[in-house]
């Protein structure tokens, strides 16, 4: 359930995920950033960048990902990160956290928040780069939302079909096992399955899963990715999110 207040507690399910961002993170930042003359990590559900315990939400994972790095001062790349919090509340408090952590900033890192919601802000930068026939930098795109009706397989497949743009994505599970058959999913679910999911019999059994994610594996190459890669995260005798990163 999408929480209501500008801070909630952060469950340990989340903490396994935002291990892996910043484990990969660490890994991108001096690969990308030592071949390319700029790279980008956008953020698309950014939240106010912690938690209510003070825990680091995935902007401050980021942003500690390369200012601390070993590597970090060796990285010639200019670095751009981007926080995207459709929340007003939510997205100052993310300012106030960035200004704090500014002093720490290498001459070649620069952060931006954006109040605005995901899918029409990437809808709309991808257009004017295709127009000014221009490509997005080599990114990484970070696409964590509270179910499954605030992103489009079109934004996907604008992200990558820029060179050496990837994306992580996540599926809240536990949702959408639960709701995938009322008449308010169906279109987010068309949109990001295709038609073809609706020929499952039981999507939150063991099977179902799978089939469902054979298919959306499929949607996600179609859309461009060359690789895809799938793992679990549970929560108490339960898949609570999926992963899956999708690469050229």
């Amino acid at each position: 359930m999408k929480p209501k207040s500008m801070l909630w507690d952060r469950e340990a399910h989340t903490e396994g995920k935002h291990l892996v961002l910043g484990e990969y993170l660490n890994a991108w930042f001096p690969i990308l950033g030592s071949t390319r003359g700029r790279i980008v990590f956008i953020d698309g559900f950014a939240g106010p960048g912690e938690y209510s315990g003070g825990e680091p939400g995935s902007p401050v994972i980021a942003m500690n990902a390369f200012v601390n790095h070993s590597a970090a001062r060796r990285i010639s790349a200019k670095i751009l990160l981007v926080f995207i919090e459709k929340c007003a509340d939510r997205a100052e408090h993310l300012r106030l956290l960035v200004e704090k952590w500014k002093p720490e900033f290498p001459d070649n890192m620069n952060v931006v928040v954006v109040d605005k919601e995901f899918d029409p802000t990437m809808r709309e930068l991808l257009d004017e780069l295709k127009k000014a026939r221009r490509h997005l930098a080599p990114a990484f795109v970070m696409i964590d939302p509270f179910g499954v009706k605030d992103f489009s397989m079109k934004v996907i497949q604008g992200i990558l079909s820029n060179p050496s743009c990837e994306a992580y994505i996540t599926i809240m599970w536990s949702r959408m096992s639960r709701f995938s058959s009322t008449p308010e999913f169906r279109p987010y679910m068309d949109d990001i399955f295709g038609s073809e999911w609706k020929s499952i019999n039981n999507i939150p059994s063991v099977n179902g899963r799978k089939e469902l994610y054979r298919i959306y594996k499929q949607r996600l190459k179609d859309a461009g990715a060359k690789y895809v890669l799938n793992f679990d995260l549970y929560g108490v005798n339960r898949i609570e999110y999926s992963i899956f990163f999708v690469t050229q």
